[in-house]
């Protein structure tokens, strides 16, 4: 159930994109809408930010009158924007404006909100850029313990923003329990939207991204692909309570991201979620990231979710399917 959804704005139009999207969902599960904007003190150093992290309460009282004017007229503009809303749609619409390091105040703050999902817009920076600029959206990801929808305006937008529909949401999966934590939001967001709903298996041949990963024999493609499909029929008959009759495509390629942004053109989908191991920095830019490449590439927006790491985070995707192969 989605009860309470969080969406960051920085003031820009940019940001508001996320809007649309955050009451969209709202007015379809009636959750309560929070309006958050993170203040960054001017005053105040970044090597603070490791000291006081979240909230600059208490901290430098004296210097922070120096932020009074600004943080009023935020938060002036915050409630507005709030009460309208709320007006325009029946919903609970509230206004919060938070101080502290943009990243780990959204991620506090949804926490405290009891929030079951945060919407944001974000640039989606890939490369070398993304780490050297540095990605909120990225860090709000790999921190918050709720799903994220992540919204990304297209080059050279405009404030008008079509209504947003999800009328298929594709779900990518690799096969792990981990990857499996997406199932049940995407599930809950697609029957918000009554969409389709399409789940995606990509199975990467041994060799991973090498020549010889994409020279394996015809024959072990073919046991690969056979081993996917059972994976994903299992997938099906044990996940009935989620979603009913989902398109099944299941995948063999060296490249993940590049498949599931090729499924998703190919059944339209509106909405693309997969889960996340959320790693950062310099890790994530030599190791890769399939999220990352969609979210970079996606002309839709993204549901991303970092679940909590179990004991047992991958299975064998042939035992799952061994259980609905015939004998």
């Amino acid at each position: 159930m989605i009860r309470r959804i969080v969406v960051p704005l920085d003031g820009s139009p940019f940001g508001d994109w996320a809007i649309d999207y955050a009451m969209a969902i709202g007015r379809r599960s009636g959750a309560e809408v929070e309006l958050l904007h993170v203040h960054v003190p001017h005053h105040i150093g970044g090597n603070l930010f490791t000291v006081t992290p979240y909230m600059y309460e208490g901290v430098l009282d004296v210097d922070a009158k120096l932020d009074h004017d600004v943080l009023t007229r935020e938060l002036d503009v915050l409630k507005e924007r709030a009460i309208r809303l709320s007006a325009d749609s029946g919903l609970d619409v509230t206004a919060r404006l938070v101080t502290g390091q943009v990243d780990c105040a959204v991620g506090c703050e949804a926490e405290e909100f009891h929030a079951d999902l945060i919407v944001m817009a974000t640039h989606a920076r890939s490369g070398f850029a993304r780490v050297r600029l540095g990605s909120v959206a990225d860090a709000v990801v790999r921190q918050a313990g709720m799903p994220v929808l992540l919204v990304k305006p297209p080059e050279g937008f405009s404030e008008t923003l079509p209504i947003p529909e999800f009328r298929t949401v594709l779900i990518a999966i690799d096969g792990s329990s981990f990857s499996e934590q997406i199932l049940e939001p995407a599930a809950h967001v697609a029957r918000l939207f009554e969409a389709d709903v399409a789940l995606v298996h990509v199975e990467v041949p041994h060799g991973e991204r090498t020549i010889l990963g994409m020279q394996a024999g015809k024959a072990a493609i073919g046991k690969m692909q056979e081993v996917s499909e059972h994976y994903l029929q299992h997938l099906a008959a044990t996940h009935g309570h989620l979603f009913e009759q989902p398109r099944l495509k299941a995948v063999v390629a060296t490249y993940p991201g590049a498949a599931i942004l090729d499924a998703a053109r190919e059944c339209e989908a509106g909405l693309i979620a997969m889960a996340t191991h959320g790693r950062g920095g310099l890790t994530r830019l030599i190791l890769g990231s399939t999220a990352n490449e969609v979210l970079v590439n996606s002309p839709v927006p993204v549901l991303l979710h970092r679940p909590a790491l179990q004991p047992e985070v991958r299975q064998t995707v042939g035992a799952a399917a061994a259980q609905t192969r015939p004998n």
